[in-house]
């Protein structure tokens, strides 16, 4: 299949294009002031890198958070618009589940997106293909995730995993910065949740992409309860 994915939710936008399993094409900015036109620029850079047209591609992917709120939604609009305009399906992607499955194999990944004021968003993932969530996304502060995880092997990815890495120092931590643009992670999950729903040819895009109206970017709550995770098995 060939998809189109968008990250605008991170510290650095991209966007990327997967075509049968491959990242043909990636490109990155930083993050600045957050705007539609900037992410339509990106999306046509990419594309013309990777030789397609929006026409040509069979799905749309986008990040839909957690992390920064104006960058989320600036990213879900312009994707509906895409989606819309080229008829295509659109799925939404976790970010944190993005930045596991950039590491592939190996320990389960902590995957860390700064929050601001002192907190994070969180979660921890057994490597697969999509990477399993082994419990809520969350919003605490890093200590507690550092708490929820001590004496596991992880690795740790994301904008706060450098941060914060003086909460981790025991052995067996692995600090890891996965891929430079999260775009391509959000694509590589978006494949594997396509492929996995797929029945058969003649229900191309049946059941699997957002509804557009339902897709919104993934807000977070401080809840005050421990972060716990299940054992990765």
């Amino acid at each position: 299949m060939k998809l189109l994915a968008l990250d605008t939710a991170s510290t650095c936008q991209s966007a990327a294009v997967l075509d049968e399993g491959r990242i043909v094409a990636v490109e990155g900015i930083a993050q600045g002031r957050a705007g539609s036109e900037r992410v339509l620029s990106l999306v046509s850079h990419v594309l013309d890198l990777a030789g397609l047209r929006p026409q040509e591609l069979d799905a749309l992917a986008v990040s839909r958070g957690p992390g920064s709120l104006t960058g989320l939604r600036v990213g879900i609009g312009t994707a509906r618009g895409i989606a819309v305009g080229a008829n295509l399906p659109l799925l939404g992607v976790s970010s944190l589940q993005a930045l596991a499955r950039g590491l592939g194999a190996g320990p389960p990944v902590l995957s860390l997106i700064d929050a601001g004021r002192q907190e994070v968003y969180g979660n921890l993932y057994r490597p697969g293909d999509p990477p399993a969530a082994l419990g809520e996304e969350r919003v605490a502060g890093p200590e507690c995730f550092a708490k929820a995880v001590e004496g596991r092997e992880v690795r740790i990815a994301g904008s706060a995993a450098s941060r914060y890495r003086d909460l981790f120092p025991r052995a067996g931590w692995l600090p890891a910065a996965g891929e430079e643009f999260l775009a391509a992670g959000v694509a590589r999950v978006a494949e594997s949740e396509w492929r996995q729903t797929a029945i058969s040819d003649s229900d191309a895009g049946a059941g699997r992409s957002q509804d557009l109206r339902d897709l919104t970017p993934r807000y977070l709550r401080r809840t005050g309860e421990p972060v716990r995770f299940e054992d990765p098995g």
